[in-house]
């Protein structure tokens, strides 16, 4: 069967401020590991699967246009776009994307982690890490 992949992007500090917020009784450090070596995984992937065959689907765009996001995101998969249900789809969407990371304190040690790991993997250059570290 024809595989395809979709990654579904969400801005670094967010994903694993939720991850810690899952899993309080985990260290913060533990949440940075884990994520990157989920993003380790993400890359060993993308090298394996040719381009045509993977899609990645930024959770802003998804908030800021789900119809378009959607529609794009059935393009890929094959499926018809149906507008009522892209409309049903969009309609339990956030108005916005949830900013998890100003729910934790961040210590230096890991706001430094977190900026020098996610500069490894280009997929996460459209967030500017650095610049959106709480």
């Amino acid at each position: 069967l024809p595989v395809r992949v979709v990654q579904v992007v969400r801005d670094p500090w967010d994903n694993i401020a939720t991850m810690a917020r899952r899993a309080p009784r985990r260290s913060l450090a533990h949440h940075v590991d884990t994520y990157f070596a989920l993003a380790g995984t993400v890359d060993a992937v993308r090298q394996e699967v040719p381009p045509e065959r993977f899609h990645a689907l930024r959770h802003e765009d998804l908030v800021a246009n789900p119809s378009a996001a959607l529609a794009g995101l059935c393009g890929f998969l094959g499926v018809p776009v149906e507008p009522a249900h892209l409309a049903a789809c969009a309609a339990v969407v956030f108005p916005a994307p949830r900013r998890t990371r100003d729910m934790l304190d961040w210590p230096a040690d890991v706001r430094s982690a977190v900026i020098e790991r996610a500069a490894r993997h280009p997929w996460l250059d459209a967030y500017r890490v650095a610049e959106g570290a709480p």
